[in-house]
């Protein structure tokens, strides 16, 4: 099943596609150009013809592109299953993640976390004490998507306070993090940089990021950076 997939993919890829996220990926990275909508409808398909369990079978060895590991991805997020089961199946792709693509592709497509936040929550948060930076950009990812809100924001902003960081790309989401928390929790995250002694790549960029959103009017965006050099 899995080279007819394959060949199904390569059918639909495009170059101009492939060539374009190319470029903001890395250097290794083995693509074929398929758009992201129609990776969603193939896996939709694969689940409604039963065959996600014989796809999900393939050894990540055998998936050369990427294309083929958000599929098997995609059809984790979409499989109607037990939330123990999909906890499982998520923590084994998220240890197979290759760059910020996949991981945000994934995160994206959780929609079930909707159902049960505590226990994905509980399942996930120890990502943030790991020496794999996409298992802490994945758990700060799914948290900007699902998690911006009272009863979690406290607890997350305390281990970024702590959060250890294993390169760039798991600094990035914590920024992100902050900049989308930001457009909900002005005071609370005003507050949380004035105060935090955050990582220097992480404060500027979330800093940038916060005065890139349309989210946020100029005039916000002008206080906090008031306050924060006052």
């Amino acid at each position: 099943m899995h080279i007819k997939i394959q060949n199904q993919l390569k059918n639909i890829s495009e170059v101009k596609y492939k060539e374009f996220s190319l470029k903001l990926l890395p250097p290794d990275t083995k693509l074929l150009g398929v758009r992201i909508p129609l990776l969603k409808k193939m896996a939709k398909e694969i689940i409604k013809n039963k065959l996600s369990s014989d796809y999900l079978a393939t050894s990540f060895e055998d998936l050369t592109y990427q294309e083929e590991r958000m599929l098997y991805s995609l059809i984790i997020a979409y499989e109607e299953n037990s939330d123990d089961e999909k906890i499982e199946k998520i923590k084994h792709y998220v240890s197979n993640i290759k760059n910020w693509s996949e991981c945000d592709t994934f995160s994206a497509a959780l929609k079930s976390i909707n159902k049960n936040k505590e226990k994905y929550y509980n399942a996930f948060v120890s990502y943030t004490k790991s020496p794999q930076e996409y298992e802490v950009r994945f758990f700060y990812v799914i948290a900007l998507n699902y998690y911006i809100e009272d009863t979690y924001l406290p607890d997350i902003l305390k281990r970024i306070t702590t959060q250890q960081y294993q390169g760039y790309y798991d600094r990035m989401a914590v920024a992100w993090f902050l900049s989308m928390a930001f457009a909900k929790y002005q005071d609370i995250i005003t507050d949380f940089l004035k105060k935090t002694p955050l990582d220097d790549l992480v404060y500027k960029k979330t800093l940038s990021k916060i005065n890139d959103s349309y989210q946020i009017n100029k005039e916000v965006k002008q206080a906090l950076k008031q306050y924060l050099t006052s």
